[in-house]
């Protein structure tokens, strides 16, 4: 203790009374200055910090008592602040108006829900294989079959003893153009598939495939339901589709204009055909910028107009399957030595016949110039 703090007045802790400056000790009790007395540094303590102090005091618990008489707020995302008489809102003590991601829900308020979404319609389902990809001369019209067995032969006719084309493995999609034909227990179709090379001519391949059991369930090939044009008939549309699709997607007549084209010679066989203007006819149509043709028959109730030829642009009514179709016959002419046409023979050539577009009516509606043939 220095002497400034001996100097100092100074009252006993255990009695109250005052000591002399210079006491060392309490003169009332004996209690030594140093443990039981407290001083006042420097100077007594003015009375008007003990006024100021005594209105702190009561200004205080002024505070304390509103504060206790007002309920506490529910905790909501924004607060008014509440008005006291010395009280003082700074910024950092205004609440935010926004909710922070981290502030809990309020339990007397609808939560937020966000808006249910409209439903997305369900989307068409795709085919469960790629489509059958054709080049120009063939129609995707018909149906489409999916070899169904480990493999599966192509030969050249019907039959288990013609000519075996190709193998075509599980799942190889195909194009039925034609059939069906009985032969050797099985349904016999004309066929079309994607192949790698091409034929010599530049052709998909085709040939005959065994189906199933004659009148059974097919077992070897899966067929899909017909698929029938719905587009404008025309000459390109017509002559690329197969005669399946001729027959039993194109009933009744056809009307169209198309441009004539004719062959340089008729097929040379040992096999004479009834009826004959049924079998072959040298004319055929075909529409400007296509190379696809359909070959046409004039039966003996039509007559050609005069002027017919190479370019004629004709105006044209026909019909497939034509009733004559059902009496088609082959027969071996004399002194050919080829063999007889069977019956699978003449099962086929029936269905080309009635695969053949034969003409009700024609009319010459102009004639344009083609290049030559050769």
């Amino acid at each position: 203790m220095t002497i400034e703090d001996r100097e100092a007045p100074a009252r006993c802790r255990n009695c109250g009374a005052w000591l002399p400056q210079t006491a060392l000790e309490c003169p009332g009790c004996g209690s030594p200055r140093e443990m039981q007395m407290s001083g006042i540094a420097g100077r007594p303590i003015p009375p008007r910090w003990l006024v100021i102090g005594g209105g702190l005091a009561v200004v205080i618990g002024a505070i304390v008592w509103v504060l206790a008489q007002t309920p506490a707020p529910g905790p909501v995302a924004e607060e008014s602040p509440t008005a006291t008489p010395s009280a003082q809102v700074t910024p950092s003590e205004t609440p935010s108006p926004v909710v922070t991601p981290t502030a809990s829900p309020s339990p007397d308020r609808t939560p937020f829900l966000p808006p249910i979404p409209e439903p997305t319609p369900e989307p068409t389902p795709l085919p469960s294989r790629p489509p059958l990809i054709l080049t120009t001369g063939f129609a995707d019209l018909g149906s489409h079959g999916e070899v169904a067995a480990a493999t599966l032969r192509v030969r050249n006719w019907p039959g288990l003893d013609s000519t075996i084309l190709t193998e075509l493995e599980a799942g190889t999609e195909m194009l039925i153009r034609d059939g069906p034909v009985a032969a050797d227990g099985f349904d016999w179709y004309s066929v079309v598939f994607p192949a790698l090379p091409y034929t010599d001519y530049g052709e998909l391949a085709q040939g005959w495939v065994a189906v199933g059991p004659t009148g059974g369930k097919p077992s070897l090939v899966h067929i899909d339901s017909l698929r029938c044009p719905t587009v404008t008939i025309s000459a390109t549309l017509l002559g690329a589709t197969g005669g399946m699709a001729r027959r039993m997607c194109l009933p009744g007549s056809h009307e169209f204009t198309a441009v004539v084209e004719t062959c340089y010679e008729g097929p040379i066989t040992p096999y004479d055909y009834e009826p004959q203007w049924l079998w072959f006819s040298c004319l055929s149509l075909f529409d400007l910028g296509s190379n696809v043709q359909l070959d046409i028959r004039l039966p003996p109730s039509v007559a050609p107009p005069d002027g017919l030829a190479r370019g004629s642009v004709v105006h044209v009514v026909g019909h497939f399957d034509d009733p004559a179709a059902q009496s088609c016959t082959v027969v071996t002419e004399p002194d050919t030595g080829a063999p007889a046409p069977s019956e699978v023979d003449q099962a086929v050539f029936r269905l080309e016949c009635a695969s053949h577009f034969v003409l009700e009516q024609i009319e010459i509606v102009d004639q344009i110039d083609l290049p030559p043939l050769f």
